[in-house]
């Protein structure tokens, strides 16, 4: 299976905040400003870009948009560029979704995790 454009985008944005701390700084700070300057991604005004930093302590979780929902025009002219659409975190392979920066699921859900 093909990866989406937008989590394509999402894998670069990660692996150039991992390897430059300067840009990560700067992607917590400003997202629409580091995104437009490390890679031309301009987002429309309307559009809100919100990066948070996980850590140890804390596991965040992004509820995608209802797919059933339905878009008004403006929306659907947003997302055709290939950046709208929300796609949450890859599942590990025992079936836990956690971010790429979760160094186990098992520490983190213990409960539930396959893994444990």
């Amino acid at each position: 299976m093909d990866a989406s454009p937008r989590s394509e985008m999402e894998e670069k944005i990660i692996a150039k905040a991992w390897k430059d701390e300067s840009f990560r700084e700067a992607l917590l700070r400003d997202p629409k400003a580091a995104l437009k300057q490390e890679f031309g991604y301009q987002f429309p005004p309307n559009t809100n870009v919100q990066v948070v930093e996980e850590n140890n302590d804390t596991f965040y979780l992004v509820l995608p948009m209802n797919p059933e929902a339905e878009l008004s025009t403006g929306e659907l002219d947003s997302v055709a560029g290939g950046f709208g659409g929300l796609s949450g975190p890859k599942p590990r392979t025992c079936g836990c979704y956690v971010t790429p920066s979760s160094a186990s699921c098992s520490d983190l859900l213990p409960d539930t995790c396959k893994a444990s």
